[in-house]
Order: structure tokens, then C-alpha cells, then sequence
């Protein structure tokens, strides 16, 4: 992938996400049955705020259930606010600089708006195409944010984590309870798992631990 200028690199990714959120809040619907999913998706954010990409993966298995039973807006709603609340949770955590942590948030925010418009359109059509479309787009968006020196193709491994997540999201779907949120625990910590080991890789220094090639630095 070409390197996107510094100014562009920074500015498109929260823009994006700032448009998703606003477009997301006016075309909410009044639900609150999507709240424990969220819930369950925060508990894992003081276990992840030391890593550098799980805060991006660990909670997708409830935002892409809270797309398909609830819909891309409300799911939208619910990615800001976990963005928001694991951006605040690194950066008192001091877990990297400010602007990659909100860089790691504006494309939670953008993914889960890709996907859910993704599931929702072909999902008429065939919901096995629809789960595994919502794990190809994930993983090309979370894609573009990634270390200074990895390439495309070290990413790949990270394809099970949106597979896991997908496969996760259309089992929570189909059995949905109140209490459904929490069979995604275990797949949340194997994603976990799976990022740290990916992140190890790459982690080598405190130089090269904060740049991404999207980051622009």
C-alpha cells in the first residue's frame, strides 16, 4: 500500500468515524436490549488496554451481533461509545500516543459501520454469505491500521480473528437471550490471545512500538 501523506492519514480515518457516529445517532432507535452486549464488550477493555491492536478485535463478536439483531445505526452507537471509553482507558493507561489510540478507535467505528451495511445487504440473499463478508470486510479495514513494519501479507493470520468474531456474532444472532452475550467470552479471549501473539511480533522497541503505517509518522 502506498504511505497516505501525514495530514490525510490522520484526518480521513476520524473524520470518517465522526460522520458514521453522527449519521449513527440520528437514525437511532430507542432500544435498550443491545446495552449488555456493549456491557460485556467494555469488561474486556481493562484487559486489552496494553496491547495495541486487541481494543480493535476483542469486542467484535458483540458489535457484529448488535449489527445483525439490531441493526448497522444502533451498532454504530455502540462502537462509539466502546472507542471512546477504550481510548480513554489507554490513554490513562498510557499505552501508546495520542494519536494512534484514536486512530485505533475511529476504524472500530468505520469497521463496524462497513460490516453491518455489508450483512445487511446481502443477508436477503444468503446469511452464510453474509457472516463471511462481514469477516472479509473487517479484516481490510482493520488492515490499514497496522505497525510501521508490517506488511500486508504479515497481516493475514489476523483474517481468523474476523472469522472467529463473524462466526461468534451469527451464533449470538440466531440464539438471542439476554444472557447470549456471554458465550462470546471465550472467543473474546482467544482473539485476545491470537493479537497479543501477532503484536509480540511486531513489538520490538519503544520505537518502533507506536508508529503504524497509517498513524503517518
Amino acid at each position: 500500500m502506498n504511505q497516505m501523506t501525514d495530514k490525510h492519514s490522520l484526518f480521513i480515518p476520524i473524520l470518517a468515524a465522526t460522520a458514521a457516529t453522527i449519521w449513527a445517532l440520528s437514525n437511532y432507535a430507542m432500544q435498550t436490549e443491545w446495552m449488555f452486549y456493549w456491557i460485556i464488550a467494555a469488561f474486556g477493555i481493562p484487559f486489552t488496554a496494553k496491547g495495541m491492536l486487541s481494543p480493535l478485535f476483542v469486542a467484535a463478536p458483540l458489535l457484529m451481533a448488535i449489527a445483525m439483531i439490531f441493526g448497522t445505526a444502533t451498532a454504530v452507537t455502540a462502537a462509539s461509545g466502546y472507542s471512546l471509553l477504550a481510548a480513554i482507558t489507554r490513554l490513562l493507561a498510557r499505552a501508546d500516543n495520542t494519536r494512534t489510540i484514536f486512530l485505533g478507535a475511529a476504524y472500530t467505528i468505520c469497521d463496524t459501520l462497513c460490516y453491518g451495511a455489508v450483512y445487511h445487504f446481502l443477508k436477503s440473499v444468503s446469511l452464510f454469505a453474509a457472516i463471511v463478508a462481514m469477516a472479509g470486510i473487517s479484516y481490510l479495514v482493520t488492515s490499514q491500521f497496522r505497525f510501521k513494519n508490517e506488511r500486508w501479507m504479515d497481516r493475514l493470520p489476523l483474517f481468523l480473528n474476523a472469522l472467529l468474531a463473524s462466526s461468534c456474532a451469527g451464533f449470538l444472532s440466531v440464539f438471542n437471550n439476554p444472557l447470549i452475550p456471554i458465550v462470546a467470552l471465550p472467543i473474546m479471549a482467544v482473539i485476545h490471545y491470537w493479537t497479543r501473539l501477532h503484536e509480540h511480533r511486531f513489538q520490538t522497541d519503544s520505537v518502533t512500538r507506536a508508529p503504524y503505517d497509517i498513524a503517518g509518522n
